[in-house]
């Protein structure tokens, strides 16, 4: 009967009763708001509803109620039911919705998702910085090359560093290897027009192709007879005794911090007018390794021997940057295509 109750409870003859004796339109519809439930081993059944009005909803249960019973007795011809406690305004505590703790921690999350996501489409709707006239707009500095971009997948980029080792048969390989001739053509006049002789290679962060620019252009100088030095400055994270696969247990730190001769820190390559110089002995305080004079003096010795000098030095925002760059002829910096923007890019 239990069942039977809280179905008549929703049906049309108890709702038309209530809107009746509550005058409610006929047209609205009541039954959401008024629920019936019962525990499973009681008897009694607990009749709900819920309103804008606090004293809506007591006079829609407390109706609801008496209408069910009159009903039940209507229809069965018998008074089963009992009314054992009305609602009342004293039971109403507080609003069962909105729970304002609930709703205010949603917005704060919904809140920050969307001001999120609308932060990463603003980003990603601002383009990167493809073309040569956007670059010398924002930074003023003259573009002397382009390298296409020759790594496919991960393993060619750790496995094809020098690229005149692998030219023949990959077009992208040769692509790239005209590419670096074509800058080795420009730092040539570049240097013979202006006396500069000692270069400084730096990025706007990691990953922009500096360390491998700096072993291609000294690979192609030293296959076309001109006698290269090449100087890994950054003590931070060397790169340029794994590209040439040569040891690293003596090199620049060494000799800044030792007074190593110069000549001891040199290492031949495989390319017989390729020079090395690598990071050596990783320096706990490379800034302060860096900003002696020996930095000045090891590049003028390496004016003297050789036709250039080439030093790979960490990214630009690096203070040790600083100090090798000051003390060199001219400063490139490598950055990729796409992935730069205009705040990222210096100034000057």
């Amino acid at each position: 009967m239990l069942n039977t109750y809280k179905n008549i409870v929703t049906s049309d003859v108890v709702l038309d009763d209530v809107k009746k004796k509550l005058e409610i339109p006929g047209a609205k519809d009541i039954s959401k708001q008024i629920n019936i439930s019962n525990d499973s081993n009681s008897r009694a059944l607990e009749i709900s509803a819920k309103d804008n009005d606090a004293a809506r909803a007591v006079k829609l249960v407390n109706q609801t109620a008496q209408s069910l019973k009159k009903e039940v007795k209507k229809i069965w011809n018998m008074d089963s039911i009992q009314i054992i406690s009305l609602s009342n305004m004293d039971k109403i505590q507080k609003p069962v919705s909105p729970n304002l703790k609930t709703n205010l921690f949603i917005a704060v999350i919904m809140g920050l998702l969307v001001s999120g996501l609308g932060i990463m489409v603003i980003e990603l709707i601002k383009s990167p910085l493809r073309t040569d006239d956007e670059i010398r707009e924002i930074t003023q500095i003259p573009i002397i090359g382009h390298i296409i971009n020759y790594t496919k997948t991960k393993k060619d980029s750790t496995t094809r560093k020098i690229l005149t080792r692998y030219s023949g048969g990959n077009s992208l390989i040769n692509h790239a290897v005209e590419d670096f001739r074509m800058l080795c053509a420009n730092l040539t006049i570049l240097g013979k027009n202006k006396h500069l002789k000692t270069f400084t290679f730096t990025s706007i962060r990691g990953g922009e192709g500096k360390s491998s620019t700096v072993a291609n252009v000294a690979a192609i100088f030293g296959n076309q007879n001109l006698k290269v030095l090449v100087i890994d400055a950054d003590l931070r994270l060397p790169k340029q005794h794994k590209i040439w696969r040569t040891s690293n247990s003596v090199g620049l730190a060494d000799i800044m911090f030792s007074n190593l001769a110069f000549k001891e820190a040199v290492q031949s390559s495989y390319i017989d007018q390729v020079d090395l110089i690598t990071s050596g002995t990783i320096s706990v305080d490379p800034s302060n390794l860096l900003s002696n004079q020996s930095v000045k003096a090891l590049l003028s010795w390496a004016k003297e021997e050789y036709d250039f000098v080439l030093i790979d030095a960490p990214p630009s925002f690096i203070s040790d940057t600083f100090y090798v760059a000051k003390e060199s002829d001219g400063r490139f910096l490598s950055l990729k295509w796409g992935k730069q923007r205009n705040k990222n890019l210096p100034k000057d």
